[in-house]
């Protein structure tokens, strides 16, 4: 229908509009439920199987992590004890300078009688850290706790 300006009115199709449906549609289901159960016990089945080889794998892998560390281990212990040792025979050097004009000082005693007096005599006493870093400044200290301070 044109009206007389040219303009065309827009008319519904002929027979009308497409019916409006309004009810629920209900989605179908991908899978059944027995099909569901089987995926899952599939699927756990894998998971043990996987993480069983995994764990032994891991454990394999950790042997040999630290299969270095106990190669060198000794070496350590080697270079630990030494560090004791020089730094024991340091504190002794420091405590000779430093009572030398004190007279009847007898260095590694107390006014002659021993500090330890339960080791024998030679013997290296297990002291504590304090007392190990007596002369040291205490930055050096400080390293000691706190090796990694700085990284």
């Amino acid at each position: 229908m044109t009206t007389a300006n040219g303009f065309k009115q827009e008319m519904p199709p002929k027979g009308g509009y497409a019916e409006i449906h309004f009810t629920r549609v209900i989605p179908q289901k991908l899978f059944k439920n027995w099909s569901l159960m089987a995926m899952h016990i599939g699927m756990t089945c894998y998971a043990v199987y996987y993480l069983k080889r995994r764990k032994r794998y891991m454990g394999k892998l950790s042997v040999e992590r630290f299969d270095h560390y106990n190669a060198i281990e000794p070496l350590l212990q080697a270079e630990r004890d030494r560090a004791y040792l020089r730094h024991m025979r340091y504190n002794r050097e420091v405590e000779r300078e430093l009572m030398k004009d004190v007279p009847d000082w007898k260095v590694g005693t107390l006014w002659g009688r021993p500090i330890y007096s339960t080791l024998p005599p030679g013997a290296l006493p297990d002291v504590h850290v304090t007392e190990w870093y007596a002369h040291r400044h205490y930055k050096q200290w400080e390293d000691y706790f706190f090796p990694d301070k700085w990284t």
